[in-house]
């Protein structure tokens, strides 16, 4: 029996270790926190410190995977990329992840390519921030988020130089400096976007594009996706894969799938154009539920399925299957992942379940929410994600937005 390997065995990483062994292979799981949820799952587990190379290498070179199956990780990609490397799997490279990981290096990288019109300052770690040092900002509002990590960890919006010097000196650097390296950044105005897609061969080919549905500002947090049909903005559609195609040929991507976020971008006057901008891309499945659940409801295709038949041929269906026809849609369903922001305050009463499933479109409803929970304001993911979501299916946007609202206010919370 072949031996896959999962690097970074969370909760999230569960689907991906079923996916592969619904496949016939056997999978071994690493992480360094010997209670990560993954690890019962898979048919091994190894509790060790996965930014150790030299001890991944100790059990890597006795296990000899076949594929490194992809899962959603932050910075210890670069072990991935390793381990990819190492062993000449499929998947993403070593060079590869450090570019995506790294938000400098990856603005660099863009810029090098000339897909990013946009300043940027690095600030290192113990750094105690002097506005001369901020020069290079004369674009406002930024954006200021930590050098490594992915989410919506550390962000903020700042709308000018005083805004950004006061944020950095006082709420991040305090009396001992930058916690961190951090990034500051021109923020680009306009809706966010999400992709799912994946490189054959160097090729991109997107699965599914999903606009944001954030929180306003100052916390910008987002709280639901819409699937987008091709069909919706045919010109925006097709400029979110041109770039998408440049930048993986930027990032070095040759074989792997892609998480990406995106920015319409926004004209003075208010109005949308079609030019998107990337703000971050990642070699890994996306999480909150949308590769392993929102992705395949929508359109039918699972990344990490898909990419185990990319990575090892012989896992394909010979007699309809082929590379070409991985990661391609026949259709995409419009869909609405809602998480749950509600109001600041006490949980009065929430709705029964089966209820909801008799009188809304839903394709899938897990909530944790119960009456007497204190919900905190949502500021971030860790403020919403463990909440529960919902899927809605509709016609349009308007129809899904009609049903989620009257959705919400079946809870009553009580500020």
């Amino acid at each position: 029996m072949k031996r896959a390997l999962v690097i970074g065995a969370n909760e999230e990483a569960v689907f991906s270790i079923r996916t592969a062994q619904r496949h016939g292979l056997w999978v071994d799981a690493m992480d360094g926190n010997e209670k990560a949820k993954g690890l019962p799952a898979a048919d091994e587990a190894y509790p060790v410190d996965i930014n150790d190379l030299t001890r991944v290498f100790e059990i890597t070179d006795r296990l000899q995977p076949c594929a490194v199956v992809p899962a959603p990780i932050g910075h210890c990609l670069t072990t991935i990329g390793a381990v990819n490397d190492r062993y000449h799997l499929a998947g993403v490279s070593q060079a590869a992840a450090e570019k995506c990981t790294d938000k400098y290096r990856f603005h660099q990288a863009m810029r090098e390519a000339g897909l990013r019109n946009a300043e940027l300052v690095l600030l290192k770690e113990g750094q105690k921030v002097r506005e001369e040092e901020l020069s290079g900002m004369t674009r406002f509002p930024v954006i200021v988020k930590p050098r490594f990590g992915s989410g919506s960890r550390g962000v903020e919006i700042c709308g000018n130089r005083q805004e950004l010097l006061c944020f950095l000196q006082y709420e991040l650097g305090k009396d001992t400096g930058l916690p961190e390296d951090y990034i500051a950044e021109t923020c680009i105005p306009g809706p966010e976007y999400g992709v799912d897609g994946a490189y054959v061969d160097g090729e991109f080919r997107m699965v599914l594009l999903r606009r944001k549905k954030n929180t306003p500002p100052p916390y910008r947090q987002c709280v639901g996706y819409y699937a987008q049909l091709p069909e919706e903005e045919p010109a925006f559609y097709e400029k979110c894969c041109r770039l998408m195609q440049k930048t993986g040929e930027a990032m070095g991507f040759r074989n792997c799938v892609v998480h990406a976020d995106l920015i319409r971008e926004r004209r003075e006057d208010g109005t949308l154009t079609d030019e998107p901008f990337v703000i971050e891309t990642s070699a890994r499945p996306s999480g909150h539920n949308l590769s392993n659940l929102f992705t395949p409801l929508s359109t039918g295709v699972t990344l990490v399925e898909d990419f185990l038949k990319l990575a090892l041929p012989e896992l394909m269906d010979s007699r309809n299957e082929n590379a070409e026809g991985l990661f391609r849609p026949e259709k995409t369903r419009k869909l609405l992942i809602r998480y749950f922001d509600l109001a600041k305050g006490t949980v009065r009463s929430v709705p029964d379940p089966g209820e909801l499933k008799e009188r809304y479109p839903l394709l899938d409803y897990v909530c944790h929410i119960r009456p007497g929970d204190q919900l905190a304001e949502v500021r971030d993911g860790a403020s919403v994600m463990g909440r529960g979501y919902y899927i809605l299916e509709g016609e349009n946007d308007a129809q899904l937005d009609a049903a989620d609202e009257k959705l919400r206010a079946e809870f009553r919370v009580q500020a």
